[in-house]
C-alpha cells in the first residue's frame, strides 16, 4: 500500500435520484479505524484472515487492537459478525469470550481440502461467530419445511396457550395450525458457485 486511501463512492440506486450512500476504502483497516467516530457503527461484518494458509495476505490480525477498535466504534446494541474456520475459530472466540453469543454453521455444497482427502475429511463448512454487548435488532426470516414434516390438522391443547402466551377465555379454545414455516436454524446452507459464465 502507498498509504493513500482510494475512496469510491457508489450510488445506492443509479436509476433514481438517490445520494451516494456507500464508501469503500482500499487500505489497511487499522489506517481507517481512527477516522470512524465512536459509537457510530451498527454492524461489523467481516471475513478476517484465518492464518491457515501460506498466502502472504493470510496473517491473523492482532486481536487486542482489533477488539479495541470494534468496541469503540460499535453502538451499545450493535453486532460484530465474523466468519472463521478452525483452528482460527477457537482463537477468535477466546479473544473475546465476554461478548461471544453464538455461532452459525455455514454449510457449503462444495467442500474444500481435497489435497488432504486421504488424511482427514474434506471441509464443507465454516463458522459464523456473533458477538455483541446488548441484544441487537434480530429479524428472523422464516423458511418453509418439506410438507411431509409438517404437523397435520389443528391442535387445541391448553399447553399451546401457555406456549404462545394466550390468556383469558381464548386460552380454552386456542388452536395451533402448522403452516410449515420455521424460524432460522443454526445451520445455513448456501449452494456453492461452480465455474464461470452464464451458469454462474
Amino acid at each position: 500500500m502507498d498509504g493513500k486511501i482510494n475512496l469510491m463512492t457508489l450510488a445506492a440506486n443509479t436509476n433514481q435520484n438517490i445520494e451516494p450512500s456507500i464508501q469503500l476504502f482500499n487500505d489497511d483497516c487499522f489506517n481507517i479505524f481512527p477516522k470512524i467516530p465512536d459509537g457510530s457503527i451498527n454492524l461489523v461484518l467481516c471475513d478476517l484472515p484465518y492464518g491457515t494458509t501460506d498466502c502472504r495476505w493470510d496473517k491473523i490480525l492482532p486481536f487486542k487492537e482489533l477488539w479495541e477498535q470494534y468496541n469503540r466504534m460499535i453502538v451499545e446494541n450493535g453486532a460484530v459478525i465474523l466468519t472463521a474456520s478452525q483452528p482460527f475459530t477457537t482463537a477468535l472466540i477466546n479473544s473475546n469470550p465476554k461478548n461471544f453469543r453464538y455461532e452459525l454453521i455455514w454449510y457449503k455444497t462444495k467442500a474444500s481440502g481435497f489435497l488432504n482427502a486421504n488424511k482427514m475429511p474434506n471441509k464443507s463448512h465454516e463458522n459464523i461467530l456473533i458477538f455483541y454487548k446488548k441484544i441487537p435488532v434480530y429479524n428472523p426470516q422464516k423458511y418453509q419445511i418439506d410438507p411431509k414434516f409438517q404437523r397435520k390438522g389443528k391442535s387445541s391443547k391448553k399447553n399451546y396457550s401457555k406456549l404462545f402466551n394466550v390468556r383469558g377465555p381464548k386460552s380454552e379454545t386456542y388452536q395451533y395450525l402448522d403452516l410449515g414455516q420455521r424460524h432460522p436454524d443454526s445451520v445455513l446452507c448456501f449452494p456453492s458457485e461452480y465455474g464461470k459464465g452464464e451458469d454462474r
